[in-house]
């Protein structure tokens, strides 16, 4: 008979040594899995936001002073985080240090609106804001972050929209309340897009990870049928499922271990005397 080996396999065939438990948590982990989902969209997305920040700031070298400083350091820094999501993703690496980068590149834009539109910049030679204001909020949904970041951004930059048309514009009457719905429903319709979204992904990924855990090679004992975990552990059968498939175990006594129990405990009083 083949000796078994310490590893669970036998002496001629060893097992391959299994992935780092740190490497396979971050592959099976949800933000690498999201971004493995949205990394092409939200590459092209940034791509388009990238050129798009140089062509508003040749348009703000029109002001002087404090307000083109001012609006020179906001752009820049929306584009220095935006460039360094897009390296970050090419890498394929650090998946939260990405959507740190993205939070906060959309938490700058955000704080660059209220600045600008705040100061009434640009009423005469800029008219029309809304469109772009408008397009800017759905991408701001679209671009994979916590909806709490994305609906505090859209908000903001909403907000400023209004503020900009109803007070420095002086748009009042039925344009006014045009504006404002109009505001609303673009940032309702992007968040409602964002949560039925992370939803299905959530959904699909749930559905993934059980596949693949059902689809894993598991090292167990023959003899005590203990399994080897990620880091190189034995535990008992119903510890390993209790912490990676998500279930209660509750113990009980099949009818072919109660037929042993009952004899075994027939013949006790006879063997011990």
């Amino acid at each position: 008979m083949t000796k078994p080996a310490r590893d669970g396999g036998s002496s001629g065939q060893r097992l391959k040594a299994p992935a780092s438990a740190a490497q396979r948590a971050s592959e099976l982990s949800w933000p690498h899995w999201q971004l493995e989902e949205e990394r092409q969209r939200t590459t092209v997305l940034l791509a388009l936001l990238i050129p798009s920040s140089v062509l508003f700031v040749l348009l703000d070298l029109r002001f002087e002073g404090t307000l083109f400083w001012l609006n020179l350091g906001m752009r820049l820094t929306f584009m220095a985080l935006l460039i360094a999501a897009v390296i970050e993703l090419t890498r394929k690496k650090h998946p939260q240090r990405i959507y740190n980068l993205l939070s906060v590149a959309m938490l700058s834009l955000a704080l660059f609106y209220a600045v600008r539109y705040g100061q009434g910049l640009g009423i005469a030679e800029m008219p029309g804001h809304l469109p772009s204001d408008l397009v800017v909020i759905l991408i701001l949904f679209l671009i994979p972050c916590s909806i709490a970041v994305q609906a505090t951004a859209a908000g903001v930059i909403a907000v400023a929209s209004a503020v900009d048309y109803l007070y420095w514009k002086e748009v009042q009457g039925a344009p006014a309340a045009m504006l404002i719905g109009t505001l609303v429903l673009t940032w309702c319709l992007g968040l409602a897009i964002s949560i039925g979204r992370k939803a299905n992904l959530r959904q699909r990924y749930d559905t993934l990870r059980e596949v693949h855990l059902l689809r894993s090679t598991i090292p167990i004992c023959a003899w005590c049928k203990s399994i080897r975990d990620d880091a190189g552990i034995w535990k008992r059968l119903e510890t390993y499922l209790e912490d990676h498939a998500d279930m209660m175990l509750t113990h009980g006594v099949c009818p072919n271990c109660m037929t042993k129990i009952e004899a075994d405990d027939a013949q006790a009083p006879s063997s011990s005397s």
